[in-house]
């Protein structure tokens, strides 16, 4: 049976559930530097496509670098209101499986930014490291704050080149990551059942003082190296809206999938656009990939109205699939 083909340029956003909305456009506004696209109330259908109660309203905010040369890798909070959450991800241990884990960002002053977030009550899993990825050499920094989001700050030191030219500190957000317990189902649900290419595949061996990017005991960290491989829809190497899938040999975490949807407090999903949905739904359902939820009417501010399906990764990872219907 021939793999589907997504047509998708990347995801256009990661969607976080906040308890203090107003807080969170403060500090992406100050610190990131990005501005408010849209600001409103989420439409009803919305609960469809979530699976949540008449009674739930929510607020949504999207916003994003006003200087970037994409549409991509945008940040929408959602504030809900009359409904139960908790944080998706309770406790800030890196090894923990389920769902999104972080979402990526490349910075202009790495060690400039990563002050001004702890300035902000953000902490970081590790000081900041110069790693080798696949023959790129970046400095990087995990850091975690309100609601149990995570972001990594990447400065790409060599080969000197950004993602996003023109952005004034904090690129668009152009991968999300997932720890993984099982990297083989993990593989093929993104290979064979979204029909997403493989763009990086390499395993980080570790380091010999144990000091990883992900702040594993010093003890373990000498002994555990970590499997990665990334893929975007179009196969294009090192672009905004793709994902990677982590797992670190040996460690066993927690296993947060149950917890990893809305109306839940974190990085909730992941949004790509695509053309042709009814196409590609028949063709990633053919490859046994089941619907979340859809296909619906959505109307996805500033977008318009959309048709939408949501599915989920074997470890509960909330994906959303769109189709612009605007003439």
């Amino acid at each position: 049976m021939p793999q589907p083909t997504c047509n998708s340029p990347g995801f256009s956003e990661g969607l976080i559930s906040v308890s203090e909305i107003d807080q969170w456009i403060d500090f992406l506004t100050n610190v990131f530097e990005w501005r408010v696209l849209y600001d409103g109330p989420c439409g009803s259908e919305i609960r469809g496509m979530w699976q949540l109660s008449r009674d739930v309203k929510a607020r949504q905010v999207l916003l994003g670098e006003p200087n970037a040369e994409t549409t991509q890798g945008r940040i929408r909070l959602i504030k809900f209101e009359n409904v139960t959450q908790k944080r998706a991800r309770p406790i800030a241990y890196a090894w923990d499986t389920g769902g999104f884990f972080d979402l990526h960002v490349q910075v202009r002053d790495l060690r400039g930014l990563y002050e001004k977030m702890q300035g902000c009550g953000w902490h970081g899993f590790t000081e900041p490291k110069r790693l080798d990825v696949s023959g790129v050499t970046i400095d990087e920094v995990l850091v975690h704050g309100p609601d149990g989001m995570a972001f990594a700050l990447i400065e790409r030191i060599s080969p000197p080149f950004q993602v996003v030219d023109g952005y004034a500190a904090v690129s668009p957000a152009w991968n999300a990551p997932q720890m993984v317990s099982d990297l083989t189902s993990a593989h093929q649900f993104y290979s064979e059942g979204l029909g997403f290419k493989t763009t990086i595949e390499f395993e980080m061996p570790p380091p010999e003082d144990g000091d990883t990017l992900f702040g594993l005991p010093l003890s373990l960290g000498k002994t555990t190296s970590t499997e990665l491989a990334f893929f975007h829809p179009g196969g294009r190497r090192g672009a905004i809206g793709s994902v990677d899938l982590l797992h670190m040999v040996g460690v066993q975490g927690r296993d947060l999938r149950a917890s990893t949807r809305p109306p839940n407090l974190g990085l909730m999903l992941i949004r790509f656009p695509v053309k042709k949905l009814n196409d590609y739904m028949s063709a990633i359902q053919n490859a046994g990939v089941k619907l979340f939820s859809g296909p619906m009417q959505v109307n996805i501010e500033p977008y318009g109205v959309t048709t939408a399906i949501g599915v989920i990764s074997p470890e509960g990872a909330l994906i959303e699939f769109y189709e612009d219907l605007t003439p």
